[in-house]
């Protein structure tokens, strides 16, 4: 797995040099609540659903790769310490 940095609201989503990327957690990445869009830039990309629970997890309902121009919408729930997914469009 690789970590995908939260440092604002936005972030493109690649595997870059990587052959892929997958992913079950994201970090916290800044204090409050927050909504984060992914916009994935290729096909190379895999969020995981970990909804079971524990610190930074993704609460997706299943797997989803993304193809260049998808995008998804987290909110990150503060009481659980997760994210959970409020929409995604695949494009």
């Amino acid at each position: 797995a690789q970590a995908i940095a939260i440092t604002g609201s936005f972030h493109h989503v690649t595997a870059g040099a990587a052959a892929s990327v997958t992913t079950a957690t994201l970090p916290a990445g800044v204090t409050g609540p927050v909504v984060i869009t992914l916009l994935f830039d290729d096909a190379n990309v895999t969020i995981n659903d970990t909804a079971a629970g524990g610190a930074n997890t993704i609460d997706i309902g299943a797997a989803f790769t993304g193809s260049a121009q998808d995008t998804m919408t987290l909110l990150r729930d503060t009481t659980n310490s997760r994210w959970v997914e409020v929409a995604r469009s695949v494009n």
